[in-house]
């Protein structure tokens, strides 16, 4: 099963029990996950394993007691008191989970399964089935969040404002989409192991060697260099462009480090002033300033449409290195507003994926051009109609 495939990974996996509704309201089922993270990291020598690296997974009521204990560590919200032994978690996947019980039950009253685990009817208990709610508990401390979700399970409708509220709050997020999937079916053939292989893509980036960085802390441009003119930060995000005037060249925001290999994932969104009108811009890497001139060279992975997810040689080799996508891959491909952008740098290997989907994978020939280095940069294309192009929830992790 699922925890077979992750102990194959290499990670220990601990199946742990809870107490449902009918022997214990909420909280106590959250109490008894807090009190299994505290038991494994109090025992962590004897049972080798790294107390600083623990991630929990659950699908369905387990998603909700996952994201429970990534937003409530350690008495946050006093929804369980803190105690001597840190319940927190360094990163949680959930699957099909309701992060929202208040709105739930706004929307569709009388569930029977909020019924009995709040002991009530919202009307009755609005303080708990707030308390009860993760999406109240999101704060800076909250630990990176994955929504794995079915295609068939309403993807992504349950998270929109959560996602928001994660981002805002500078906690890492990503939303990725099993194809054919239903509810429930995680642990069924044939859809287990695309539920697996995007665990551990994300346990791995969180949990394996060294530990992730945020590039960008939300608020100001310390740590990058570019036109202010044509950058700035606002609602906890980058943002190139403006939807008020052109841009009349390309302009780059870079960082003030230099970077070979790395695994880095952000968010991004492309904006027009006119609907219907396109946008163009990118994330720069292994790249540098071409003097005089508002120009930069190396590799970019690009946003905009007809070109999401390639590498181009930016002022090198001025030509895409990966195939433009087709119309209909990049309709299946994208989502209204902001999409999860992933990529790795390894040596002379690239490869990019939005939204949980590959979409290049570049093996560099020219070993002078492999071996380079240089900073990460953020594009806003020259555009003859006003555009923004908006990058937030920016983590780095050095692979060197």
């Amino acid at each position: 099963g699922t925890a077979q495939m992750l102990a194959k990974a290499g990670y220990a996996v601990a199946n742990i029990d809870y107490r449902l509704a009918e022997a214990a309201k909420f909280p106590g089922a959250v109490a008894d996950c807090k009190a299994a993270v505290r038991w494994l990291r109090s025992r962590a020598n004897g049972l080798r394993i790294d107390p600083d690296r623990i991630g929990a997974i659950g699908g369905s009521a387990g998603g909700h007691l996952a994201a429970m204990l990534a937003t409530t560590a350690d008495g946050n919200g006093d929804v369980i008191p803190g105690p001597d032994i840190s319940d927190a978690i360094s990163v949680a996947i959930i699957m099909g989970a309701g992060v929202d019980q208040v709105t739930r039950a706004k929307e569709t009253p009388g569930i029977a399964n909020q019924l009995i685990f709040f002991g009530g009817t919202l009307e009755e208990k609005p303080e708990v089935y707030a308390a009860g709610s993760p999406i109240t508990h999101v704060s800076p401390d909250t630990a990176p969040i994955l929504m794995l979700d079915g295609e068939l399970d309403r993807p992504g409708q349950r998270y929109p404002l959560f996602r928001d509220k994660l981002s805002r709050a500078g906690v890492p997020n990503e939303l990725v989409v099993v194809p054919g999937a239903k509810h429930g079916q995680w642990a069924k053939p044939p859809f287990r192991d695309g539920f697996v292989s995007a665990m551990l893509e994300y346990l791995d980036f969180y949990l394996r060697g060294p530990r992730p960085n945020r590039i960008f802390d939300g608020k100001t441009l310390t740590g990058w260099e570019g036109d202010p003119d044509w950058f700035r930060v606002e609602d906890g995000a980058i943002i190139g462009g403006h939807l008020d005037r052109v841009i009349p060249h390309n302009y780059f925001l870079a960082t003030t480090e230099d970077y070979r290999n790395f695994e880095l994932r952000l968010q991004v969104q492309a904006v027009a002033a006119e609907p219907g009108k396109k946008t163009n811009g990118g994330i720069q890497f292994r790249s540098e300033r071409v003097p005089d001139t508002t120009h930069v060279k190396g590799y970019q992975a690009d946003v905009g449409e007809g070109w999401w997810g390639i590498i181009y040689d930016e002022h090198r080799r001025r030509k895409p290195l990966t195939p433009k996508p087709t119309p209909e891959f990049e309709a299946e491909l994208l989502r209204p507003g902001w999409n999860d952008y992933h990529i790795r740098a390894l040596d002379d290997r690239i490869e990019i994926w939005i939204n949980g989907i590959k979409t290049a994978d570049y093996q560099e020939e020219d070993q002078e051009i492999a071996v380079s280095t240089g900073f990460i940069a953020l594009q806003v294309h020259s555009s003859k109609h006003p555009i923004e192009i908006s990058y937030r929830d920016i983590w780095l992790k050095p692979l060197d």
